[in-house]
């Protein structure tokens, strides 16, 4: 989003960021109430705010008061903050907390210097936007070590809206330093598309937060848990024996059918440690914890069509009984398992019984 104030009056743009204002603001109160979900309401907040100014500035409505370039060092460490929170790892208010707001405090008497400021928060942005890459990376590989249904709690669509923003970030900084060669008409349309396409990232924020508003949470507890003590010897034989154990439980006992099974309750059922556990799956099986329940599942799956291959269950409906919670994940799980989608092994071995 343009952070500075445009020498402009662009009507358009101008009701754009009234609309935005408005669905900002509304987007703010409606997730407020879900606690987990407060960080969120503070970042549209932020953009609600932005916006006002934003179109205050425009319309020479502070004078010659600029505010909003020193908004540009805030957007960082709330993105961040907000990614945080969504990723399990609710932020604490400390001091070390309130230093990430510092330098748009300090910024705020050199707003008149505003391609200086602007290109500073920029910076700032994309170093936050890092941060935010690779927070989301470390939660997406502790997901698939500690939950079988990893893909239920993905944010991955987290990162691609990261994607889209750190490129809209570059392209608005090679369009505010190239404004005194470019045509106005080109300039008019640049910024409107820069505010529209912004908008659209927070209008999605804001539909897959209240669509999907489930988050794996307690991040740090099975992080402490992955990363205990291991009393056990690494020995491979010993590793054979532990995941021996598992696989002995969790199909006899069919645990996979447990949609949202997570290692601890894995480890709390064989009396096994949540550590042991994850270092015996990934030293047999090659595989995360995720990737090998959902193994399990599909072997299930498996079966059932092998059992009934001319019933007409809905090859979904066996999957959602063995465990499987969307059917991307059936899927990809079946296909990675066993080389063939599960229509493909249904209508092969039907094919194969009339043959016979």
């Amino acid at each position: 989003m343009n952070f500075i104030s445009s020498p402009i009056t662009l009507e358009a743009v101008s009701m754009l960021q009234v609309v935005f204002a408005f669905m900002t603001a509304f987007g703010a109160v409606l997730v407020f109430h879900v606690a987990k979900f407060r960080l969120l309401a503070l970042f549209l907040g932020f953009q609600s705010v932005l916006c006002v100014l934003n179109i205050a500035e425009n319309n020479a409505l502070l004078g010659e008061v600029l505010i909003t370039p020193a908004f540009t060092l805030l957007f960082g460490p709330l993105l961040y903050l907000l990614v945080s929170s969504l990723t399990g790892c609710e932020p604490k208010v400390t001091v070390k907390t309130a230093a990430h707001f510092l330098p748009a405090l300090m910024a705020l008497p050199f707003t008149s210097q505003v391609q200086a400021v602007v290109l500073v928060g920029s910076v700032s942005q994309l170093l936050y936007i890092s941060l935010c890459f690779i927070k989301l990376s470390q939660y997406h590989t502790l997901l698939k070590s500690v939950s079988s249904q990893a893909d239920g709690y993905s944010l991955k669509w987290l990162s691609m809206a990261l994607g889209v923003f750190c490129t809209l970030l570059v392209l608005d900084l090679v369009r505010m330093n190239t404004q005194t060669i470019t045509p106005l008409l080109i300039k008019k349309g640049l910024y409107f598309a820069s505010e529209l396409v912004f908008f659209s990232l927070s209008c999605y924020l804001i539909f897959k937060v209240v669509r999907s508003p489930e988050v794996f949470g307690d991040i740090k507890r099975y992080q402490n848990l992955l990363n205990a003590p291991q009393n056990t010897v690494q020995d491979d034989a010993v590793a054979q024996t532990i995941f021996a154990e598992i696989e002995r439980v969790v199909w006899h006992e069919k645990l996979y059918q447990q949609p949202k099974l997570t290692i601890v309750e894995l480890a709390d059922h064989t009396g096994l440690k949540v550590r042991d556990i994850s270092w015996a799956v990934n030293t047999v099986a090659q595989r995360n914890f995720s990737d090998y329940i959902n193994s399990l599942r599909a072997r299930a799956v498996k079966a059932a069509i092998e059992t009934a291959p001319h019933s007409t269950m809905p090859l979904i409906n066996i999957a959602l009984d063995q465990g499987f919670n969307s059917k991307s994940t059936f899927y990809n799980s079946f296909k990675k398992e066993f080389e063939l989608t599960p229509m493909q092994f249904k209508k092969q071995l039907i094919s194969r019984g009339s043959g016979s």
